[in-house]
């Protein structure tokens, strides 16, 4: 047979450990009643000063940090401001740039023109010159040629005086037309 298997000593049981003794539960209270008057005496001033200054300090923290991201809008206006401000100054040096490029383009052009015209002119001068020696020396090469085609024609009759002579009577002709 099978012995019955023992439970050990019952929990209710009269001297129990979990039988209600009045002694103990008076005891445990003023117990305790005594242990948070001490503690309320001693540890819990110090605990919830501690724990104020904790909630002062997590408080003054959010206070700098939401103080900290206003100045940083702050700022960041001022900056897009001063960028915005940065762009139209940089549009004005560009339109400066432009107008000073366009006048300083229709000076060179004017004087280029200038010059060009100076050239040209300096060029028919020269052009001139060049055909007025061209005719004065037609003039001669036709009165030596017109002196030995009549020299040919008279048959050599004629003297050096006389050819100095015809030569320049043609040549008065000549300048006179």
């Amino acid at each position: 047979m099978v012995a019955p298997i023992s439970r050990g000593p019952a929990l209710f049981a009269s001297g129990g450990l979990l039988s209600p003794d009045p002694g103990l539960i008076i005891w445990t209270v003023l117990t305790f009643l005594a242990l948070v008057l001490l503690l309320s005496r001693t540890a819990w001033k110090p605990i919830i000063k501690g724990l104020d200054r904790r909630e002062n300090a997590i408080r003054n923290s959010l206070e700098e940090a939401e103080k900290s991201r206003q100045e940083a809008l702050s700022l960041i206006e001022e900056q897009k401001d001063a960028l915005g401000k940065a762009r139209d100054e940089a549009q004005d040096i560009i339109e400066r740039g432009k107008a000073q490029a366009g006048t300083m383009r229709d000076e060179i052009v004017a004087k280029a023109q200038t010059e060009a015209e100076q050239t040209l002119d300096a060029a028919r001068r020269e052009i001139e010159v060049q055909i007025g020696q061209a005719r004065e020396e037609l003039r001669r090469e036709v009165v030596d040629l017109s002196v030995e085609v009549a020299s040919k024609v008279i048959g050599r009759s004629l003297s050096d005086e006389d050819h100095k002579r015809m030569a320049g009577d043609f040549l008065r002709e000549m300048k006179g037309h």
